[in-house]
Formats: structure tokens, sequence, C-alpha cells
């Protein structure tokens, strides 16, 4: 049996090559040189790992706003850690504190039926403030050994593992089709007995795990914590799964391909600006008005 074709799915496509031959332009082709290519695959990659992670709690018509939080906090704890117990302590104690996140996010959003854009929008907001508490007093640095070790090649490795799992992981095992599922009718998949609480507090509990990551890359990147560690970094994820074409409200309109593709084309505004000469006070304007 045939697919039937949507023109929906090919509009985020048409949107980043109109985009791209438009920046192309107005940069001269300095868009497209070896070094900012390398800038913009690079600035995408901390998107497309958050993203990955949220694309299971989007699929549910939820969301999980604290996403760029959590990796903050969870980073900072990591480099804590590191500093007394060693630099690879950094991996369990992020990760670990990213899934326990997720844990509470989808605690409280499948036990005590609370709506994940305020939940989650609380938590952020907490964890926020515990980050600005441990950085009151602390100079907090990354590991000196995987600073060395952030590389270009290096990164892309990560991530294409990633997502070459998370991709096997959503498309094509039971808990990413439960996710979809449960965007497309929630009811429906109650009634054919599957437990939909567990799955959504796995959801949120790959949210947490795939944040922990990419804060790890960013602080790393950045050689240390600061207060505006990841800041933000939840909007460019939301936008960038929209921007690929997913739903607001979840469902099998969800694919990991659409958020690679809403990645690029986030960063490439972004940088499109930038290598334009637009003003910083501006170009929060004009990207809100070409989304």
């Amino acid at each position: 049996m045939k697919k039937k074709f949507s023109i929906n799915t090919l509009i985020p496509i048409l949107s980043f090559l109109i985009l791209f031959c438009v920046f192309l332009i107005a940069t001269r082709g300095t868009l497209v040189t070896p070094q900012n290519i390398s800038n913009i695959v690079s600035q995408a990659f901390p998107v497309i790992i958050g993203g990955t992670g949220v694309l299971f709690v989007t699929a549910m018509g939820s969301t999980d706003l604290s996403a760029g939080a959590n990796a903050a906090l969870s980073a900072t704890l990591g480099a804590m850690a590191a500093s007394h117990l060693g630099t690879w302590a950094i991996f369990p104690v992020a990760i670990g504190t990213g899934m326990l996140v997720g844990a509470l996010n989808g605690l409280w959003n499948s036990r005590c039926k609370m709506p994940s854009f305020m939940m989650t929008l609380a938590m952020l907001i907490g964890l926020r403030g515990l980050l600005n508490y441990f950085l009151a007093s602390n100079l907090i640095y990354a590991p000196t050994v995987l600073i060395t070790f952030n590389t270009f090649p290096v990164k892309l490795a990560i991530v294409a593992v990633l997502v070459v799992i998370f991709y096997y992981v959503f498309e094509y095992t039971k808990i990413g089709y439960y996710c979809r599922a449960i965007g497309e009718n929630e009811r429906t998949v109650i009634a054919t007995g599957i437990n939909v609480k567990r799955i959504r507090m796995t959801a949120f509990i790959i949210s947490g795990f795939m944040a922990a990551l990419f804060g790890i890359m960013q602080i790393v990147n950045v050689g240390g914590s600061t207060n505006s560690l990841c800041q933000f970094m939840e909007m460019r994820i939301q936008m960038a799964i929209f921007l690929g074409g997913v739903s607001v409200t979840g469902g099998f309109s969800a694919r990991i391909y659409k958020l690679l593709i809403g990645s690029f084309t986030i960063v490439m505004i972004e940088n499109g600006l930038t290598l334009c000469g637009v003003d910083s006070t501006l170009s929060s304007a004009i990207q809100g008005i070409l989304l």
C-alpha cells in the first residue's frame, strides 16, 4: 500500500532551500565557505542532540521547556564532581542528574496530571535558580582532558552515533511508536492496554538523558559553567522541531529527519543574519518574522 503524499512534507525542505539561496546571495557566497559550513554544523550539534530527546516528548503532544536549564545544571554538577573525583565523574553525575530531572517531569506529568507546559516551565525557573546558587560561590571549570577532545571530528562522530541510535529507537521500537500513537489519540492507546504513564515517564527520562549530553558538550565548548550556559536552548530546540514540520500536537508527524532539517534551518538563519552584519538588537526580531 502506497503512502499518501503530503505537501506538508516538502514545506520545511523548500523553506530551508529558499532561505539558503537568500543568504547565499546576501552574503555573496560567504555562507558556503568551508569555515562557515563547519561553524553552522558545529552550532547545530547541541540543538540536534537536545532536540532528539525532546522529540520523544513532543511526539506525545507534550513539551519539555526545561531542557536547557537541565543541561546547564547537570553539566555544572558533573564538572563539580569531576574536580573532586576525577575527569570521568562528569558523565555519571551529569547524566544521572539529567535523567532524575526527566523522571520528575515524567512523574508529575503522568501521575499528577500536571500540564507539561506549566510543569517544565516551573522546572526551568527552579533549575536556573539552583545553577545560580552553585555558581555564586564557586568557579566551575570543565575538565581539561575533555577540552582537548573538543574538536569538530570528535563532536561530529558523537552526534552521528547518537542520531543513528535514537533514529532507530524512535522509528523502529515500541517506545517511539507508542509516543507518536499517544500524540495521535491517547484514549485509543489506553484502550489497547498500553501503560501510557510508563511511556510518558520514559519519554521525559530520554529527554533528560539527552539534555545532560548536550550540556556536557556545551560546558566543554565554553570551558566552564556560567549563568548563561545553555540559556534559551530550549526555545531553539522547540523552534527547530516545529520549523522541521513536526505538529504541535505531535503524533506521526514527528520524525527525526524533520528535526535535522529544522536544526540546520534555525542555525542558518542566525548565522546568515550575523554574516549580513545585522545588528544584534534587530536580529531576534528578524528571526521571529522569518519563523
